[in-house]
């Protein structure tokens, strides 16, 4: 078998509570521009992937004694 290391980009929901904005779209950019663990709360809502970026990993960098047990798969969404 292969291994690979895989990036997945999900939606979730991130709460910034008390953003001071003029406008509700100006506090809308203000917490977006914030990083993500500035949150005070991260919810994953069991999100949509949206994107998986995949490289084969190198056979030097991973060994099978630093990889954890697989508890299922996830088919990344088509590339329109």
């Amino acid at each position: 078998m292969t291994l690979y290391h895989v990036h997945l980009y999900r939606e979730m929901r991130l709460y910034f509570p008390g953003v001071e904005a003029d406008t509700p779209e100006q506090a809308a950019r203000i917490a977006a521009d914030r990083p993500t663990f500035d949150a005070e709360h991260i919810e994953d809502c069991n999100g949509e992937t949206l994107a998986a970026l995949i490289d084969v990993a190198p056979s030097s960098v991973i060994s099978s004694r630093h990889q954890r047990p697989r508890t299922g798969t996830l088919t990344p969404p088509p590339i329109a």
